[in-house]
């Protein structure tokens, strides 16, 4: 046994090999169902952007009513609509820029060359013929808005539970 802790010291090796660090890591960053990340592990990036003055608008998008989706249409097609939504967003803004913050809220980061609006839009339009179902939106940037991780996510918070922006997609229940 000294011989192993010899050896390890020496050669300065992780005991545990990468994989298992990987996994561990994503036990607490990754949402397995959507495989985006989970907020906390989103605001470290946030956070990074902040700390290399990065300017970046902090966007997001939920399903209007989605407990009224999942109880009266049911919660198969509750969780395919959360899937087909968090591939749209791997697809638009990459898995690395986005989060599922709830069971029905993503949370995502848009380049500052990019116009938010018009990006959510195409997003809303790509999510709507295969959802059926209203969408909520909205948006903030950085440095205007705040100017660190939690004054940016409180005032997202504040502007999408004032009602956001919305767009009505046909629902049929």
């Amino acid at each position: 046994m000294h011989e192993l802790g010899k050896n390890l010291s020496e050669n300065k090796k992780p005991f545990f090999p990468q994989f298992v660090e990987n996994t561990r890591k994503n036990l607490f960053y990754a949402d397995w169902f959507s495989g985006l990340m989970r907020m906390e592990y989103f605001e470290e990036i946030v956070g990074g952007l902040i700390t290399k003055d990065v300017e970046f608008f902090l966007c997001r998008i939920d399903v209007v009513d989605f407990s009224g989706i999942k109880y009266k249409i049911g919660r198969k097609k509750a969780s395919e609509i959360i899937l087909f939504i968090s591939t749209v967003l791997k697809e638009y803004v990459g898995s690395d820029a986005v989060a599922r913050t709830s069971e029905d809220v993503f949370t995502f980061i848009v380049r500052s060359d990019r116009e938010p609006k018009e990006l959510l839009n195409e997003i809303i339009e790509k999510i709507e013929p295969k959802t059926e179902c209203s969408i909520r939106f909205a948006y903030v940037s950085y440095p205007k808005n705040g100017k660190n991780v939690d004054k940016l996510i409180y005032r997202l918070d504040k502007k999408h539970r004032m009602g956001g922006y919305r767009r009505n997609i046909s629902f049929d229940s």
